[in-house]
Order: C-alpha cells, then sequence, then structure tokens
C-alpha cells in the first residue's frame, strides 16, 4: 500500500501515480480513504477522487461502479427542496 498521501495530506496526486503505475487497487483504496478523510467543504477535491474511482472503475471495466460514481455526482447537483420554501 502506498503510504505517503496522508502525511503529506495530496490523496489525489498519490492516486494519479498509482493509476499511472496500473497499481489499481491500491489507487482505488487511498481514493476512498482520501475520501473519508477530505472535508466535504472541499468540493473540488471530494470531485476529483470520485472522478479517479470513477476511472479505476472503467479501466478494470467495473461499470456498474463507474456508473454509481456518475450518478451520484449528477443526483448532487439537484437542487433540494428548502422546508421554508412556498410553491
Amino acid at each position: 500500500m502506498y503510504r505517503g498521501s496522508p502525511k503529506a495530506g495530496s490523496y489525489q496526486r498519490a492516486v494519479d501515480l498509482l493509476i499511472e503505475q496500473k497499481r489499481y487497487d491500491e489507487a482505488r483504496e487511498l481514493a476512498v480513504q482520501g475520501l473519508a478523510n477530505t472535508d466535504p467543504s472541499y468540493a473540488g477535491l471530494v470531485h476529483r477522487l470520485q472522478d479517479s474511482l470513477s476511472m479505476i472503475a472503467a479501466k478494470c471495466k467495473d461499470h456498474s461502479v463507474a456508473a454509481s460514481v456518475a450518478a451520484a455526482d449528477r443526483f448532487s447537483l439537484i437542487p433540494k427542496c428548502h422546508p421554508s420554501a412556498s410553491y
């Protein structure tokens, strides 16, 4: 397992390096760890890690995961109804 990113705080760079080296299982594991440890307010970082998971899944021919990541991304763009909104 790649151990450099948690200390450096750069999950995405480590995931990119592992993908480049075709170490997809390790890249997937690190991307999941990065998502778990990244504050959701950093939407750009979260989105890039989700994109990496989707790309890894596609390369490994796990199209259901790639589709799930894409769908989750699209559904997060749907505005939520505000409880006090009057229609």
